[in-house]
C-alpha cells in the first residue's frame, strides 16, 4: 500500500509552479478534506457519478494554478457527496498524480492516446465502466467528463440528483434509453487566486461572462446509451468532439438532452491560453475533425453539427429556493 498522501495545503505548496514566482498558499486556502491513498472504502455499488478529468503540463504558472483549483473543486464535491461521487484524474504525471491522491483522487497513469499523447475520449469512459465492480449492472449511474481547468461546485450533485429522480422510471421501463446533461460554462480572467470554497467560487462567477452554446465542457452520460466503440476517436480538448456528442444524442429519439446551464456553475479560470484553448493546441488540433472522417481524413465542417450547441437540449434546469427544477422547452 502506498505511503499515505500529505493533506491538500501541505501538497500545493510543495512545488512552487516557477522558480522566479515561488508560490506557498497559506494553509487555510484550501479547505481541509479527507484523503486517502490507494485504498477507497466507498462500495462501487454506491457510486451515483462518475467525473473523469484530464490536466496538461504546460510549464504555464496560471494555468497550473487553474488546474490544482479544478481538482480542489473536485476534492471537495467528491468529499460531500458522501460516496456518491467519484473522481479520476488520467495523467502520466508523477507531480500530478501526487497532488490528485493527495485530494482522495483516483489516479490511472496508463490509458489510450493519439499521437501527441492527448487522452482518447472513449477510453475514459470505458476504463471506468470496465472496473466498476458493483454486481447490480442496470443502476443509473453517470459517467462524466470535465475539462482539466473547469471549476464546479455542489450544485453537480444537486442537479444530477434531480435528474436522476424525474427520469429513473422511464429509464426502467424502457420508456427512454438515456441522459445527457450538458452546460455552458462562464470564464473569468484568472488571476491567480487559490480558491478554497464553493462561496468563492460562486462569488468569483458574478464577475464572470457566460461563453457560447456552441462550447462545453462538461458531460454527464446515463451509462448505457452510447456505444463508445461506435463514436470516432476523439481526444479530449480538443475542437469539435463536444459539438458531434451533443448532435449524436439529439438525433437519438429516446435520449433527453438536459441544458444545466442554470444550475451547475462551470468557472473555466482563464489564462495565458485564452477561451478558445481548444482551437489552438498545435500539432493535434484538427485531431476530432479528422476523426469523423477517418478514411478520408477530409476536415468535415461544424456547421454540418447542426443540433450540437445547449440551445438544442429540449429540457433545461433552473435553480429556486436551493432546489433543482427541470423544465421542457421546444427544440427544432
Amino acid at each position: 500500500m502506498a505511503s499515505a498522501s500529505p493533506a491538500p495545503s501541505s501538497l500545493l505548496s510543495a512545488r512552487p509552479l516557477s522558480p522566479s514566482h515561488p508560490t506557498e498558499p497559506a494553509k487555510d486556502q484550501f479547505q481541509e478534506l479527507p484523503h486517502t491513498n490507494s485504498s477507497y472504502s466507498n462500495s462501487d455499488c454506491d457510486i451515483m457519478v462518475n467525473i473523469m478529468t484530464t490536466v496538461i503540463e504546460a510549464g504555464d504558472e496560471l494555468k497550473e494554478k487553474a488546474q490544482l483549483n479544478a481538482l480542489a473543486s473536485l476534492s471537495r464535491l467528491q468529499s460531500a457527496s458522501l460516496g456518491q461521487i467519484r473522481v479520476w484524474l488520467f495523467t502520466t504525471s508523477l507531480y500530478w498524480s501526487e497532488v490528485a491522491m493527495g485530494f482522495g483522487i483516483r489516479v490511472v497513469d496508463k490509458f489510450e492516446t493519439n499521437s501527441a499523447g492527448t487522452p482518447m475520449f472513449s477510453y475514459l469512459f470505458q476504463h471506468v465502466e470496465n472496473v466498476d465492480l458493483c454486481a447490480v449492472k442496470s443502476r443509473f449511474v453517470f459517467d462524466g467528463y470535465v475539462n482539466g481547468d473547469i471549476i464546479l461546485t455542489s450544485r453537480v450533485h444537486l442537479t444530477l440528483t434531480e435528474v436522476m429522480r424525474r427520469w429513473s422510471g422511464p429509464l426502467q421501463s424502457g420508456e427512454r434509453q438515456g441522459v445527457l446533461v450538458i452546460g455552458r460554462r462562464h470564464n473569468v480572467e484568472y488571476q491567480g487566486q487559490l480558491l478554497g470554497s464553493d462561496r468563492e467560487v460562486e462569488e468569483l462567477v458574478g464577475f464572470a461572462e457566460m461563453f457560447e452554446s456552441y462550447a462545453m465542457d462538461y458531460f454527464f452520460f446515463s451509462r448505457g446509451w452510447m456505444s463508445w466503440n461506435d463514436i470516432p476517436s476523439f481526444v479530449v480538448g480538443r475542437r469539435a468532439y463536444d459539438n458531434w456528442l451533443v448532435d449524436h444524442a439529439f438525433h437519438r429519439p429516446a435520449v433527453d438532452l438536459i441544458d444545466a446551464t442554470a444550475s451547475i456553475f462551470a468557472l473555466h479560470l482563464t489564462g495565458s491560453d485564452g477561451i478558445r484553448a481548444g482551437h489552438n493546441k498545435g500539432s493535434d488540433n484538427d485531431h476530432n475533425v479528422l476523426a469523423v472522417n477517418p478514411l478520408t481524413m477530409s476536415v468535415v465542417s461544424e456547421v454540418e453539427w447542426d443540433h450540437g450547441t445547449t440551445d438544442h437540449a429540449g429540457y433545461y434546469t433552473q435553480m429556486m429556493g436551493g432546489q433543482v427544477l427541470i423544465y421542457s422547452r421546444p427544440v427544432w
